[in-house]
């Protein structure tokens, strides 16, 4: 298909002014430098000749302009200081953009920076005049470009036609969206928008091109391989010829965009860990980063708990199912993998295949010492490509938040334990039986729990004749005993020596007695210790909680029935339950 032809290239009436733009552009050289004397060369070297000059007499002009010509950058006379900007190679332009001045001055980093922006608008505008040139374009045209291109502040540009169709566009603007300038001909941009940023963009455009409103926005564009662009766009409705046409500047936000989405994400995720709220929680704001800058991706955040390999997060449900476990967390370095070398097990149910995805990066979640993984972050994406280097840092700093967090919990985990955990059995201890008592309390005010008060008879025999190590054997094995013998849903603590409780929500009076009967036959036999058989019995007391009644009540009366169950002759039950 033929290129079509922009509105510039056809045949025009000849006009004096085809150096306005060029002209405003050297004038604002002069005003964003401060120095009074401006050059626009053409060329290199001797071959170098002035387009445009501010500020100068006509000797000056020669004087000067001949100097830069054969010496370039070294001592002019006349002039304290100067600065170049060349036009950028690949621009298809040679030249620089001189300013200089007869006084000492100094340019700062954003002056500089606005320079050299201005060098390539004076590329763009030098190809734009070789254009005009050939089919001798209106001066109104050409200046009306460079006021869109001065206002806009970009290097990026594409015109568009009335129905929304890109006529035109330069190299910045390809690069920007990863595919051929040829390809984006004739193409709706709008398209390339995420669907739900879709009919946002296409109202303003059609406000441009109908009222002539200038518009500025920051519109996500979706490259070709699958990531997501984030461009600030400023647009402009053109009349040439009587034809309604649409200017855009694109400026490149991505890198701010990502930089901006880390810094959601720490502030986010040590606001979640500070509040010590689930795992889950926390990592899901990576993951919608993620789904955010790319998406159609899978996430997966896996996490290495108490030996194994544990899910803490995934994008879709289908990443949870099918025959694809997720390989072991044991790498200390990020990974690409494609369809041909996954490591995921495959199988034809496994739920990355059937789920379209073509390639799986990995990125190891580290330790703040950086020596133990501590889960994986698994980003899937359905084109068979890698990360690029932003991406790639983008998504490693997003495992370190992840890594953070995940650390954190577990160490969170660890404290909570030890303050909640008897660390001889691993039984509650007395803050985590004080939590389980009020809680249930509360969650049953018409049946309140039941109270079973343990207290092993004579152990302080054994500890004298066998010694502590005896012991601390028999409280392990009674502990495990009670456990095997209760529901999750109860409570077993350890109060300190040889007393232990249990509390029973909503128990009644009938299972409450089978359970004391049952605890007392398990806790009956001799527990073998170095060859031994050592010989332990429990006095039971057992009470059931009355409406409204206070914790304090509650373990006053359960250590009164266990009192009476000694006095009766040790190794029994006393139950209060009426």
């Amino acid at each position: 298909m033929p290129t079509p032809i922009t509105p510039w290239e056809a045949p025009r009436r000849p006009h004096d002014g085809d150096t306005a733009a060029l002209t405003e552009l050297v004038a604002l050289a002069a005003e964003l430098s401060g120095y009074p004397w401006v050059l626009l060369t053409r060329g290199h070297g001797e071959a170098s000749t002035v387009v445009l000059q501010q500020g100068m007499n006509a000797d000056q002009e020669r004087r000067i302009g001949r100097t830069l010509a054969m010496a370039g950058a070294t001592a002019i006379a006349g002039v304290a200081s100067h600065a170049g900007f060349p036009l950028p190679q690949g621009s298809g332009q040679s030249g620089t953009l001189w300013v200089l001045s007869p006084e000492p001055r100094q340019l700062d980093q954003q002056a500089k920076r606005r320079l050299a922006s201005l060098a390539r608008l004076a590329a763009c505008l030098l190809a734009t005049q070789r254009h005009l040139e050939a089919s001798r374009r209106a001066e109104s045209r050409q200046t009306q470009l460079l006021q869109a291109i001065k206002r806009a502040s970009g290097t990026g540009f594409c015109l568009l036609n009335a129905s929304g169709e890109i006529l035109d566009l330069n190299e910045e603007a390809a690069r920007f969206l990863d595919l051929p300038q040829e390809a984006l001909i004739g193409v709706d941009p709008v398209s390339l928008t995420l669907a739900s940023e879709a009919q946002r963009i296409r109202r303003l455009l059609d406000a441009c091109l109908n009222s002539g409103m200038r518009i500025r926005g920051t519109w996500p564009l979706q490259a070709s391989d699958g990531a997501l662009r984030v461009a600030e766009v400023s647009v402009e409705r053109l009349r040439l010829e009587g034809e309604a046409y649409l200017f855009c500047v694109i400026a490149d936000k991505t890198l701010e965009r990502l930089d901006e989405t880390l810094r959601d994400a720490k502030a986010h995720t040590l606001r979640e860990v500070t509040l010590e709220n689930a795992l889950p929680e926390i990592l899901s704001s990576i993951g919608g980063a993620i789904g955010y800058h790319r998406p159609g991706a899978g996430v997966v955040i896996s996490h290495i708990h108490e030996g194994r390999l544990d899910i803490e997060f995934a994008s879709d449900s289908r990443l949870l199912e099918g025959d694809c476990p997720l390989p072991r967390a044991n790498q200390l370095n990020p990974a690409v993998y494609y369809k041909a070398d996954t490591p995921f097990t495959i199988a034809p149910s496994c739920c990355a295949i059937q789920a379209g995805f073509r390639a799986w990066w990995r990125y190891p979640l580290l330790s703040e010492d950086r020596q133990r993984v501590l889960g994986d972050l698994w980003v899937l994406v359905r084109e068979p490509v890698g990360p690029s280097s932003a991406e790639e840092n983008f998504l490693t700093s997003l495992a370190d938040i992840a890594a953070f967090a995940m650390e954190r919990q577990d160490q969170f985990e660890a404290l909570r334990e030890q303050a909640e955990v008897d660390p001889l059995t691993g039984l509650a201890n007395r803050a985590q039986l004080a939590e389980a008592l009020e809680d249930a309390l509360l969650e049953s005010r018409e049946r309140p729990p039941a109270l079973i008060l343990i207290d092993l008879d004579d152990f302080k025999a054994i500890n004298d004749t066998h010694g502590h190590q005896a012991g601390d054997a028999v409280l392990v094995e009674i502990a495990k005993r009670l456990r095997s013998s209760l529901r999750d849903s109860d409570t077993i603590a350890r109060l300190g020596g040889d007393e232990f409780v249990v509390v029973i929500p909503g128990a009644s009076a009938s299972s409450t007695q089978q359970i004391a009967d049952k605890l007392l036959e398990a806790l009956r036999p001799p527990i073998a210790w170095d060859g031994e058989w050592l010989r332990v019995t429990p006095s039971l007391g057992v009470i059931l909680g009355e409406p409204e009644e206070p914790a304090s009540s509650l373990f006053q009366r359960a250590d009164t029935a266990m009192y009476r169950a000694k006095r009766a002759g040790k190794g029994r039950v006393h139950a209060e339950l009426l």
